[in-house]
């Protein structure tokens, strides 16, 4: 059996992750290599990792945080996405402020009340549907607000994700990949899992 691990880790040193399996209709993990880091494997079960850290991975891999410092910080202080095998090495920090991504290679996307602005990693028209980075970002008033984990493939074994039906693609892309018509339809479908920083996402509002 195969599965989809998601890992969120922060506070002193804990995570939590979510679990759920494949079915065979959905792409091989080598569909994903280019944006994504080698294939995870778990003690032997074929896996599916994607891993966001809200403390910096180097303080987590180290000294950790003392309850002080946790009561002075805060449950997290940024974002990082691990886009490889080690969490120091490929860990990459997320702008927290809107207006420092034009530095970086995160495209603007789409507004959607209750989300906020969305961002995509590198694309274009001419993307190729097998290196769309699996991660968007949501802004809201020039700060980060969330993420979320975009999936290639339909997801049904947890309330946590949602199905992502191809019409409202749109609503959160600005650019839309020619590629991604038919490959929706070629894999049977996208999953979306959005993660918030604020307790009342529906005050999210374009």
């Amino acid at each position: 059996m195969k599965y989809l691990i998601f890992v969120l880790i922060g506070c002193l040193s804990a995570g939590s992750g979510l679990c759920v399996s494949r079915s065979g209709s959905e792409p091989e993990w080598n569909t994903f290599k280019v944006t994504w880091g080698p294939n995870p494997l778990i003690a032997g079960t074929d896996s599916y990792v994607l891993t966001a850290y809200f403390v910096d991975p180097r303080t987590i891999c180290t000294s950790g945080r003392d309850e002080a410092r946790l009561k002075l910080e805060g449950s997290g202080t940024g974002l990082w996405l691990q886009n490889g095998s080690d969490p120091i090495r490929d860990s990459v920090p997320i702008p927290l402020h809107e207006n420092t991504i034009n530095t970086t290679r995160w495209v603007l996307g789409s507004c959607f009340p209750s989300m906020g602005v969305h961002y995509w990693y590198d694309n274009r028209l001419d993307k190729e549907c097998d290196e769309i980075f699996p991660v968007f970002l949501l802004y809201n008033k020039g700060k980060l607000t969330g993420f979320g984990w975009g999936l290639a493939g339909k997801y049904e074994y947890t309330k946590r994700t949602e199905p992502v039906p191809y019409g409202a693609v749109s609503k959160f892309m600005r650019i839309v990949p020619t590629c991604l018509e038919k490959y929706f339809e070629d894999i049977g479908g996208f999953t979306a899992m959005h993660l918030y920083f604020n307790t009342a996402p529906w005050n999210l509002l374009c």
